[in-house]
């Protein structure tokens, strides 16, 4: 009975976690704020607004501690170039001497040795291009395979308080309203495709106009986005999936061809008039 409930409560939890929702709070215009939060708790990850005396004291005591740091590692290298020099002194002596002695022997091996370290690059050249496109196209098979399930976390995106305000101006009218056109595009075709995949956005506010005055650009976007985290583990996991069930396929050894062991010559049959014909002969 005992672990019928705690299988209860370990299942119950599971649920909770699974109906909250992760938050990510968007703010950019003059300075630029993102921030993660989740169950009420807020995490700051991008912040550009001036900072406070008090921040400011506690990043000039993060950068002392930081350059103290530094300080030490590259005294560090300093005695270890140092060490790596006169060994590398010493051994250049002994190697000198070496030379000295089997100077006559070594010019023909020296050639032979240039070719064939010309040959070795080239070859391991050839060997990275054919390594690099090999990785891209594995790279867009694996994206074109883990796309599904992108588009599942898509469908289930909340963007709630959307407000998008731009003032759009140039040095000339003639650029204004190029510039006005390429915004009105962009954020036209942004919203389009986001609606297209099924994420659920609420606009709050949606301004841009051409500035043919004062020539400023301004913005400010602001919004947040909502995903409950049971979307999230179910797409991870989809996506996990793809990702191992591609590996494995790319591991599996190629089926050989069947093809009989020992083919048998076909043989025409011929015609019932090429058979008198023949007779008549």
């Amino acid at each position: 009975m005992l672990a019928l409930w705690i299988i209860l409560v370990v299942l119950a939890v599971l649920a909770l976690i699974c109906c909250l929702s992760a938050v990510i709070y968007v703010d950019i215009g003059e300075s630029t704020r993102i921030q993660a939060g989740i169950a009420g708790l807020r995490f700051t990850l991008v912040d550009t607004r001036e900072e406070s005396p008090r921040q400011k004291v506690k990043a000039l005591k993060r950068q002392q501690k930081q350059q103290a740091k530094q300080a030490e590692k590259e005294a560090k290298k300093k005695e270890k170039a140092r060490k790596k020099q006169a060994k590398a002194q010493k051994k250049k002596g002994e190697a000198s001497r070496a030379k000295g002695r089997s100077s006559a022997q070594t010019g023909s091996a020296s050639k032979a040795g240039s070719s064939s370290k010309q040959s070795k690059a080239a070859s391991k050249q050839q060997e990275k291009e054919d390594g690099f496109t090999a990785t891209v196209k594995e790279i867009i098979a694996l994206i074109r395979r883990c796309f599904p399930n992108a588009k599942y976390l898509l469908r289930h995106l909340r963007f709630r308080r959307v407000v998008i305000a731009v003032n759009v101006g140039a040095e000339d009218a003639h650029t204004t309203a190029i510039r006005y056109g390429q915004v009105q595009a962009g954020v036209n075709t942004t919203l389009g495709l986001l609606a297209g995949y099924g994420a659920d956005i609420k606009l709050q506010a949606v301004c841009i106009k051409p500035d043919f005055i004062t020539g400023e650009f301004r913005q400010w976007i602001s919004f947040r986005v909502k995903l409950r985290l049971g979307v999230i583990i179910v797409g991870a996991v989809g996506i996990l999936g793809k990702v191992i069930g591609y590996f494995l396929a790319d591991s599996r050894p190629d089926s050989p061809p069947s093809h009989p062991s020992n083919p048998q010559p076909q043989t025409k049959k011929t015609s019932a008039g090429q058979a008198v014909k023949e007779n008549a002969r």
